[in-house]
């Protein structure tokens, strides 16, 4: 008797226990996958009221109402949020780079300026060239345009890694976006401290505002010496047409003086020939 009783209570523990796999089973297999966050799409905003996130008494205030109204840099999301206090994405930075890029290259293209001075990376050293070599992106992307531009417009691939890969939804770090700054448009952070921290984007938001603001400074400072130079030039141009001109002028009138006094030289002769023949 000892045993059968042995032998029903090991059955109902195997038959209680296939029971529960089962129904663990019967989840999981009819469980929905959980979805993946929806990645943000970027807007362009004319002004930091448009902004809805952004309070006036923020320190990063004033850097992005200039990214946002003095220089359009597409920064804020298209439902007009900005998250400041998130930390940044590596996709969110290659697009707002690229766009702070173009605001340079337009600064550089109207005053006539070597466009080479917008970037100082080297291109030769460029282990990436074409969007169609960074595996994680795609056409339709909403960062493929920014990717494209920056490797095969700028040829600048810091922001990628080795293995040809964006990561856009990963971290982006205190010191490779100062280093990025630095190299590519000879960004003077001083003897600031770098350090290997999540950057927030409320702290790219000012950053970037002072890497565009120092490099315009540099490109307004170069085509005022530009100009000063054109100037220059036209003046001592100008005075060396006055100097002909007046030479000219000179020369014109002495041919006047001396054909004057030719005439008149002419003149008394014929007189005195006349009275001699009287």
């Amino acid at each position: 008797m000892r045993q059968f009783f042995k032998a029903f209570f090991f059955i109902t523990t195997l038959t209680l226990l296939f029971d529960i796999s089962i129904a663990q089973n019967s989840q999981t297999i009819g469980a929905k996958p959980h979805p993946k966050p929806m990645q943000k799409g970027f807007g362009n905003p004319k002004s930091i009221s448009e902004v809805t996130d952004v309070l006036e008494n923020n320190e990063a205030y004033n850097y992005l109402k200039d990214l946002i109204e003095n220089h359009h840099v597409i920064i804020a999301y298209n439902d007009n949020s900005f998250l400041g206090n998130s930390k940044l994405k590596r996709g969110d930075f290659v697009v707002s780079f690229n766009s702070a890029l173009e605001v340079i290259r337009n600064a550089i293209t109207n005053a006539d300026l070597d466009t080479s001075l917008i970037n100082t990376y080297d291109r030769n050293k460029a282990y990436i060239t074409s969007v169609t070599q960074v595996k994680d992106i795609k056409p339709g992307d909403i960062y493929y345009n920014a990717v494209e531009s920056l490797l095969e417009e700028w040829g600048i691939n810091a922001p990628f890694t080795k293995a040809a890969l964006l990561n856009a939804q990963s971290l982006f770090y205190q010191d490779e976006l100062y280093d990025i700054l630095h190299v590519t448009l000879g960004y003077d952070y001083g003897t600031f401290k770098l350090k290997k921290i999540p950057v927030t984007r409320y702290q790219f938001a000012t950053t970037l505002d002072n890497a565009l603001q120092q490099k315009l400074a540099q490109v307004q400072l170069l085509a005022n010496e530009k100009k000063a130079r054109e100037d220059a030039e036209k003046a001592r141009v100008d005075s060396m047409v006055k100097e002909i001109e007046q030479n000219r002028r000179d020369s014109i009138s002495k041919e006047i003086q001396i054909r004057k006094a030719e005439a008149e030289k002419k003149e008394i002769e014929a007189r005195k020939k006349l009275e001699e023949n009287k």
